[in-house]
């Protein structure tokens, strides 16, 4: 007589193959996201490269910003000149995660640099979307390892 259905092997086979195809995935899905927020952090330091850009072309006569990252970012160009139209806040902030943050650097009245460290190590550069006086680097393991 036969028996009808499967045998404990075929089903611990089975979950075996959905387990690690659902492991692929996940894996894909994380790493697309750690992408996307890079990005995200990529295009944000471009916005206020801009807005140093105007900022310097109403300021001429005395420059860049000489101000911590914070005093840039909340005050100098958010209020009240409206060079940024809302504030630039890291898309995944954790508190155990220290590449979340962005750096301006004052270097003088007619030069700045912009820096962020990624999540991941492949980042695209930022091409000609980087104008201006400034350079927008990326940071990583505490030294510079690109300059766009």
């Amino acid at each position: 007589m036969k028996q009808k259905g499967f045998t404990l092997i075929e089903i611990m086979v089975v979950i075996l193959i959905i387990g690690l195809l659902a492991t692929v995935i996940i894996m894909r899905l994380n790493y697309a996201k750690e992408r996307a927020r890079d990005t995200q952090r990529m295009a944000d330091l471009t916005i206020v490269a801009s807005a140093l850009d105007m900022y310097y072309g109403d300021n001429q006569s005395t420059g860049y910003p000489n101000v911590s990252t914070a005093t840039l970012i909340n005050t100098t160009l958010i209020t009240p000149n409206r060079y940024l139209e809302r504030n630039i806040t890291n898309p995944y902030p954790t508190a155990n995660f220290n590449a979340n943050q962005y750096y301006y650097s004052f270097i003088d009245a007619n030069s700045y640099r912009l820096y962020f460290d990624p999540e991941r190590d492949e980042i695209a550069t930022c091409g000609s979307g980087c104008s201006g006086h400034g350079n927008i680097y990326l940071i990583k393991n505490g030294k510079v390892a690109n300059n766009w």
